[in-house]
């Protein structure tokens, strides 16, 4: 399956959402265990919390290989992708109990919470699934989303990426994001796993030289 097999579509089907839990948690399990420490509670949550609308996904027939997440401050995509308030304080309970409720919440505050810009879509996550990787399905779900920020008027893609993951990186990279800031955690990398972020960008609209 390479990328120009592979479908990719907007929203997320209710029958994926256990199936994105897990492409998600496993592309970002080591930063996601800082919200969720319990590995089936994590997925558990990632499930029942992710905004469905937020999604890009590829797919071969109805098998789920990656999925990108977007977030805008208006139009198709507006608001953050994790709806933890679909939980209510009984499912925050029910999941996580008091004390990994009051965790998790604080850890997606300071680490989770992007407000994207009038002029930004932001990706809060993209993940393949480890199977489908080196096919060029990334990439792919990469264009679709700078066509989808050229077609709702955004100047910039932009997104965050750790310096522990430095193949995301190089892919970014390729397909003409560039950093514009770099952020040391400093004594804040012994819950978050990862010692710095960088924001990279792209232009929606291509440039000619």
């Amino acid at each position: 399956m390479t990328a120009s097999e592979a479908t990719v579509e907007r929203g997320l089907p209710e029958h994926l959402r256990p199936r994105a839990a897990e492409i998600l948690d496993e592309a970002f399990g080591q930063k996601l265990v800082a919200v969720v420490p319990h590995r089936e509670r994590r997925l558990a949550f990632l499930a029942r919390t992710l905004r469905a609308g937020s999604c890009l996904i590829t797919l071969d027939g109805d098998r789920l290989l990656g999925l990108v997440c977007l977030n805008a401050s208006r139009g198709e995509f507006e608001g953050e992708i994790l709806d933890t308030g679909a939980l209510g304080i009984g499912g925050w309970r029910e999941l996580l109990g008091v004390f990994g409720a009051v965790r998790a919440a604080v850890v997606l505050r300071m680490f989770f919470s992007h407000r994207a810009k009038p002029d930004e879509l932001y990706i809060d996550f993209i993940a393949v699934t480890s199977a489908a990787r080196g096919r060029g399905l990334g990439a792919s779900l990469l264009s679709e989303a700078r066509r989808v920020a050229r077609e709702g008027g955004f100047e910039y893609v932009r997104l965050d990426v750790v310096d522990t993951n430095p193949r995301a990186q190089a892919l970014y990279e390729r397909e003409g994001y560039r950093v514009i800031h770099e952020e040391r955690l400093g004594f804040l990398s012994r819950f978050t796993g990862f010692s710095a972020a960088y924001t990279m960008e792209l232009r929606a609209e291509p440039v000619d030289d």
